[in-house]
């Protein structure tokens, strides 16, 4: 495989062929340049985990090129992801469990789903109205690992600044308290909808 200085002019210089060409950047090692038969342009780090030679080479796509990923950028994206590999982590294992965490929205369905069993129909009604009024407009697209507290409050903060209703019609509107506990990264996320009125 071709070794070259990755940099835009050298990037953009690069013409297509009828397959995938790989690149592998002349001074850090790991950092490399797919550029497939389409044109894309796609910068990628490969690293091997721990173990030495008996440990698994593995690739991380770090994105194509363009905005936001200049080739400098990709660059000290590379050296980041080789960084946190010499300190013991996997980015490819913790990239494909990012990518399998539910988003807040499905997690708020699969409460819905399987979590009400014991509640009253008059508490899951309130519930259900939270999680679409407030939860899924400002929080559903979230992973559960970047719902972090800084989103809470900003979250709070929102819900704030919405217009006062009067106190007949709040209670179907209040925002839930919403409580993320994580343990270790493979453990699973649980989230309750508390009933704390926040105004």
């Amino acid at each position: 495989m071709a070794k070259i200085k990755i940099t835009k002019t050298s990037v953009e210089a690069i013409e297509p062929c009828d397959f995938d060409q790989i690149f592998w950047d002349a001074t850090l090692k790991g950092f490399g340049l797919k550029v497939t038969p389409t044109g894309s342009r796609i910068y990628l780090v490969q690293y091997r985990t721990s173990g030495g030679r008996s440990g698994t080479t593995k690739r991380v796509t770090i994105g194509k090129h363009g905005s936001p990923w200049t080739a400098e950028a990709a660059r000290a994206e590379a050296k980041s992801v080789l960084a946190r590999v010499t300190q013991g982590a996997d980015p490819a294992a913790s990239k494909q469990f990012d990518r399998q965490m539910l988003t807040v929205a499905e997690l708020c369905d699969k409460y819905l789903q399987e979590g009400t069993g014991t509640k009253k129909a008059s508490t899951l009604a309130t519930d259900k109205g939270r999680i679409e009024r407030h939860i899924k407009p400002l929080l559903g697209k979230l992973k559960l690992t970047a719902l972090t507290p800084a989103e809470i409050k900003k979250f709070i903060k929102n819900i704030a600044r919405e217009p006062r209703l009067p106190t007949s019609k709040r209670s179907d509107v209040v925002a839930p308290s919403c409580v993320v506990e994580r343990g270790r990264p493979h453990e699973p996320l649980a989230c309750s909808v508390g009933s704390s009125p926040m105004r």
